[in-house]
């Protein structure tokens, strides 16, 4: 179990899923989780950036 601030990385492939996960040195003063900010922002997108979140492939969440 990690203690601290962690730091993922997830990669979806056709047969494998791979995760990586390292502690970090790093504070936020947000308190919600980095994947609820991402995910509001990709939905408030659908129809305005792109016609469905689902065509994103790659995301990279920074919460500081």
């Amino acid at each position: 179990m990690f203690e601290g601030p962690i730091e993922m990385s997830i990669t979806f492939a056709k047969d494998k899923v791979t995760v990586n996960i390292k502690e970090i040195v790093a504070e936020s003063s947000l308190r919600g989780d980095v994947d609820n900010y991402v995910k509001s922002i990709m939905d408030g997108l659908n129809g305005v950036a792109y016609n469905d979140d689902r065509q994103v492939l790659n995301i990279k969440g920074y919460k500081r």
